[in-house]
């Protein structure tokens, strides 16, 4: 199985993402994307048979796995790299209100750590990748992962690592499907 790990560059007040200090870490093949709402899916191909994407949400305290994306486009308060805000936009214009994840909902629970499940990827570029992604690959198996900023969090070398142990058991569950 050819696997994927994304994850994101620095934006806004986010200097040290998160998601990439976590890809870097696990020495798997990763890319790193642009935190741009109309170019942040361009460097993924449909070569994968499973594509893990990671995000930092700053204003959580837990790993979210995220089971769906919603075709919405808000940040009227924080741009992307390239200055964009969008209002209320759609992600892929006429395309569904939402997808959900193709990899079997159950099939992660086995996962250990401290995680959850998250019903919304939000409105920023997490949620236009992870939308775009799906549409875009549906015979790709697409997962994608909020981590928390851990730099907010009180030990954050301990954090990063807690991150990538749940990042990495994703990647050996979908490795093993067949």
């Amino acid at each position: 199985m050819k696997g994927l790990i994304t994850c994101f560059e620095d934006f806004s007040s986010i200097k040290e993402n998160t998601s990439r200090i976590v890809a870097e870490k696990l020495n798997l093949p990763f890319k790193v994307l642009p935190v741009s709402f109309s170019d942040c899916d361009k460097l993924i191909s449909e070569d994968y048979d499973f594509i893990i994407q990671l995000g930092v949400a700053a204003s959580r305290n837990i790993v979210t796995i995220e089971r769906y994306a919603h075709n919405l486009a808000h940040s009227p308060k924080q741009s992307d790299n390239l200055g964009v805000t969008p209002f209320n936009k759609e992600v892929v214009e006429g395309a569904a209100l939402c997808l959900e994840t193709n990899i079997p909902f159950n099939d992660l629970n086995c996962l250990t750590g401290d995680w959850e499940w998250s019903y919304s990827a939000g409105t920023y570029v997490c949620n236009s990748l992870y939308f775009k992604s799906l549409q875009r690959f549906p015979q790709t198996k697409i997962i994608f992962i909020h981590l928390p900023y851990h730099l907010n969090q009180s030990e954050p070398k301990e954090a990063l690592n807690k991150y990538s142990e749940i990042v990495l058991q994703t990647w050996n569950k979908l490795s093993n499907f067949s």
